[in-house]
């Protein structure tokens, strides 16, 4: 049976209590005989039709007004959802919806030491139930938090955190020993960590004369172990240079199309004649 059946039944009864209890309060009360004989089923048939009438009515009305609550019910537990719930460095796509439609959406953080951007924030005037941003970080030091803050086409505001992915690499900088003009050096990187993690793939800027001494086989679970990989660097032409090695590190919340996102070392060599 409906939850808000069993409601009306609860009223009926309770207001059937309270006529029984009037009635045992004092021996002097004015008791309406028709009304009774009414509710015994006994009387005149006007009597009847009348409180059968009323009857009716009293329960048109009490179901309206547990509808009513029902539904405002509903509408309060329409909150506005985020996913993903975690932003990494890199471009991060978040998708938020909410029933009411959404006015507008704005990004902020509480914190200096996060360095970020947005994309597709701003007014909708169409009021679309679901909405997709873009917020890219740049750089951030610690835990930090993005807030996402919505309006919905009810006028209703609401604010989500979302958290910054706050696993802090220690970032190595690989010195190389001087190299001649076509001779060509390696060196050791690594990826340490505690937790785990999959390390999907290494990339080098393709303007770079990168190679890997031995490919690795990717994915790599790390996990409290040191994997280590030789990066080779074959001198061109003279000049110091400087270029990072990135690893690409696994989502554990992958939205967008994003699946990775980076973490980048950095190597150093000079280039003699």
């Amino acid at each position: 049976m409906p939850v808000h059946r069993h409601i009306i039944t609860l009223f009926l009864l309770f207001g059937v209590g309270l006529l029984i209890q009037s009635g045992c309060k004092s021996s002097e009360a004015t008791v309406d005989g028709e009304a009774v004989g009414a509710l015994k089923g006994v009387g005149s048939d006007t009597s009847q039709k009348e409180s059968a009438s009323a009857m009716a009515a009293m329960i048109t009305r009490e179901g309206e007004i547990i509808q009513d609550y029902w539904s405002e019910s509903r509408t309060s537990q329409r909150v506005t959802q985020i996913s993903p719930r975690t932003l990494y460095s890199g471009p991060n796509a978040l998708t938020i919806k909410n029933v009411n439609g959404i006015s507008s959406i704005s990004v902020r953080s509480g914190a200096e030491d996060v360095s970020w951007s947005v994309e597709g924030a701003g007014f909708f005037p169409d009021c679309p139930e679901e909405q997709e941003i873009l917020i890219s970080i740049e750089t951030v030091s610690k835990s930090a938090q993005i807030l996402v803050e919505v309006v919905d086409c009810n006028q209703n505001e609401s604010a989500e955190w979302v958290q910054v992915q706050n696993k802090i690499w220690t970032l190595d900088e690989v010195i190389f020993p001087d190299v001649r003009v076509g001779q060509t050096v390696c060196r050791p990187f690594r990826v340490s960590t505690a937790q785990r993690e999959i390390l999907d793939s290494v990339t080098f800027p393709s303007n770079f004369p990168l190679t890997f001494e031995s490919e690795p086989e990717f994915p790599v679970e790390v996990f409290g172990t040191i994997f280590w990989y030789n990066v080779c660097f074959t001198g061109k032409k003279p000049g110091v240079y400087v270029f990072p090695v990135i690893t690409w590190m696994r989502r554990e919340e992958p939205a967008g199309g994003y699946k990775t996102y980076a973490v980048a070392d950095t190597g150093r060599i000079r280039v003699i004649r």
